[in-house]
């Protein structure tokens, strides 16, 4: 997958099939905390795509993802720690009624480091597969055609991606995004 477009398969993964989501999130409200630095309006690194990042309630955040296309998408946010890394949970913020859709699932996207750049990642959805058939007791999940839905509580999902995302090559390549304006 090309890095430049991580970001955006990765926020339209919380809203159709293809990747890797959960029923849980990864990051619940009591273990959430607000990154001022994370609010703002970031671009990838073409310039292409867009997210604005606001603050929503306490801990959370409201993101308004516009792609290379001009389609923009509403997500919720929560940032939290799984192990040594931060991960921005997403679930999608305008569900859909369609059959089959995927919205109340959540999506976990692994940050680099918060500042003015960052490098977003997503688990790598054949590596993964590849490990629960392996270990299919690893974690709770579900496999259709075109998807793998991590089923497990959020203690359990935290849990497993605290370990998992030690593995090497468990990441898509990452997407470098830019902080345009706060």
């Amino acid at each position: 997958m090309r890095p430049i477009r991580v970001l955006a398969v990765s926020l339209c993964c919380a809203v159709s099939s293809g990747c890797v989501t959960s029923l849980q999130p990864a990051i619940t409200e009591r273990d959430a905390h607000f990154a001022p630095e994370l609010v703002g309006t970031w671009t990838d690194s073409a310039n292409t795509e867009r997210a604005v990042i606001t603050r929503s309630g306490a801990r959370g955040y409201g993101i308004a993802y516009t792609d290379d296309r001009g389609e923009t998408k509403r997500f919720i946010g929560r940032l939290g720690r799984v192990g040594a890394h931060h991960v921005l949970d997403l679930e999608n913020a305008e569900p859909e009624t369609a059959p089959g859709d995927s919205s109340g699932t959540h999506l976990a996207l692994v940050l680099d480091t918060i500042g003015l750049r960052i490098s977003v990642a997503v688990l790598e959805p054949d590596t993964l597969n590849a490990y629960l058939q392996a270990h299919p007791r690893a974690v709770a999940h579900r496999r259709t055609k075109d998807e793998t839905v991590l089923t497990a509580s959020s203690a359990d999902l935290s849990k497993f991606l605290a370990v998992y995302l030690q593995r090497p090559g468990v990441l898509s390549d990452p997407a470098l995004w830019i902080r345009r304006a706060p």
